[in-house]
């Protein structure tokens, strides 16, 4: 009886009872509690991916504006919020539309300003926004990106912050939340026109 009861007193056979009893039922309620949260996790995910079949509108971000055309040249930006701490990086894409020409993308007079703000229109991130120069291949599109520094995010005011997810079940939910209360307005000019990109809920 490896592991089992020696002795032969009937006080220590009921204290030894007792004492297995015990470790069987805490053994017990760690099962059923694990299996709780599993199936709770599970409810979650399905009752979400339910939802988006039936209605994908109400999951969809906007994390991609519209497009502008200057010159030869289409220009539209994105927006992505995987960075460890939920704040978004942006894309600039720049496809040339010519056929045959190469185009040198940007010149000299060409200028680009980010506006990052909340909805009630508290002004986050003012500042510019430095595209390296490259050439254009014919319809081929090419893409800059722009990553905030941590010391920039770190000192944003906290509506301008973004809670990042805790644990399991807040990044589960957090696939599912439309909004980040944040919108976007990336300037673009040169010394024939003025145009914006804006995303307007990030």
């Amino acid at each position: 009886m490896a592991g089992g009861y020696h002795s032969r007193s009937p006080e220590e056979f009921r204290k030894f009872l007792e004492e297995s009893r015990g470790k069987s039922g805490s053994s017990k309620f760690s099962r059923i509690r694990l299996i709780f949260i599993l199936n709770l996790v599970l409810v979650v995910l399905v009752i979400g991916m339910v939802a988006k079949t039936m209605s994908p509108a109400a999951f969809t971000v906007q994390s991609s504006s519209s497009k502008i055309k200057i010159e030869s040249l289409t220009l539209y930006v994105k927006a992505s919020g995987d960075g460890k701490d939920g704040f978004p990086t942006f894309f600039l894409f720049i496809k040339n539309e010519e056929t045959s020409k190469i185009v040198r993308f940007p010149s000299a007079d060409w200028k680009f300003k980010i506006f990052l703000s909340t909805q009630e229109s508290l002004s986050c991130v003012e500042s510019d926004w430095v595209v390296p120069e490259r050439d254009l291949k014919p319809e081929k599109i090419e893409f800059a990106r722009l990553r905030l520094s941590d010391e920039t995010i770190e000192s944003l005011p906290p509506d301008c912050k973004i809670k990042a997810p805790q644990g399991p079940i807040e990044r589960i939910l957090s696939r599912f939340q439309s909004k980040t209360g944040l919108k976007l307005e990336v300037k673009i000019s040169n010394k024939q026109t003025e145009q914006t990109l804006k995303i307007d809920s990030l």
